[in-house]
């Protein structure tokens, strides 16, 4: 049996089918807006990359870390599962919301191909570089970044603002952002699958 979410006045999203990826620079909002997306859905559950990486134990490599071919495979290796994950929580019918930074075009081709054919609706939070950096100052120390986030903030603008919803969340509260996530996903998000 298929559960349906409704995302854009009426239109469903067969949520037994389908994932959310909510993607964006450290401070962006990610894992808030994720959360109270998922949350206002009747069965959700949300795939942190986050915790996924946190699961290794020895010898991680972080994304900015050296040497930089093992930084990207550890962090394809990440997201890989996310995705696994999504499509675990899919057919036993809860719809997936992807917390992750997605950072370039490579990144998110793999991501909707290891998703499909399930259709995937691919959200960028993008609030300015400034907005970004004092959000970051005010999560807990452990969440924390501590590297410079511009290069990763002006990569992303490049390589994504054309693909799904390059969103500006600059001055809007996470509420409002996944009030308006829910509300307009289906039709500005989709990279994946029919509209």
């Amino acid at each position: 049996m298929c559960r349906v979410a409704t995302f854009n006045g009426g239109r469903p999203i067969d949520g037994s089918s389908g994932c959310l990826v909510i993607s964006g620079v450290p401070g962006a909002g990610k894992t808030t807006v994720a959360g109270l997306v998922a949350h206002s859905l009747p069965r959700s559950a949300v795939p942190d990359a986050d915790a996924l990486a946190r699961m290794v134990r020895s010898g991680w490599v972080g994304p900015i870390g050296e040497p930089a071919e093992e930084a990207r495979a550890q962090l394809m290796l990440r997201t890989r599962n996310a995705c696994l994950l999504a499509g675990s929580f899919a057919e036993a019918g809860f719809f997936p919301v992807i917390d992750h930074v997605v950072a370039d075009q490579e990144m998110l081709e793999a991501m909707i191909s290891w998703l499909q054919p399930r259709p995937v609706w691919f959200v960028t939070l993008a609030p300015d570089l400034s907005t970004a950096r004092a959000r970051n100052t005010t999560r807990p120390e452990l969440e924390r970044i501590d590297y410079d986030i511009s290069g990763l903030h002006a990569e992303i603008q490049s390589e994504l603002s054309a693909r799904g919803w390059y969103f500006d969340t600059s001055t809007i509260s996470p509420g409002d952002t996944a009030q308006r996530i829910i509300a307009e996903a289906g039709e500005r998000a989709v990279v994946a699958g029919n509209r």
